[in-house]
């Protein structure tokens, strides 16, 4: 299981809402369109398939980081909002 930063940046609103409805399935919402997601890699592969069914690649943008242990481990939240929970293994509903 890995953890993954996933952005998007979705130039149509039907579309973007389908993009954050889909990955609040699937992690935590860190940014309007940052997500962190810890997955196994058949649900980081169906996650990409599901995203790439409904994005138009000439017009929206995703993007996809796997973070090593050291970024979670240095990972600091600053400010206002509800903080990010590491030890949440899976959030597909």
């Amino acid at each position: 299981m890995a953890f993954w930063l996933i952005g998007y940046d979705i130039a149509d609103p039907r579309r973007l809402q389908r993009v954050a409805r889909l990955l609040e399935d699937y992690g935590q919402r860190l940014q309007y369109s940052v997500f962190l997601c810890r997955l196994e890699a058949e649900a980081i592969r169906q996650l990409r398939r599901g995203l790439l069914r409904i994005v138009d690649l000439e017009e929206d943008r995703l993007f996809f980081l796997r973070l090593c242990q050291g970024c979670i481990e240095a990972l600091e939240q600053i400010g206002q909002g509800k903080g990010v929970d590491l030890r949440q293994n899976h959030w597909i509903v």
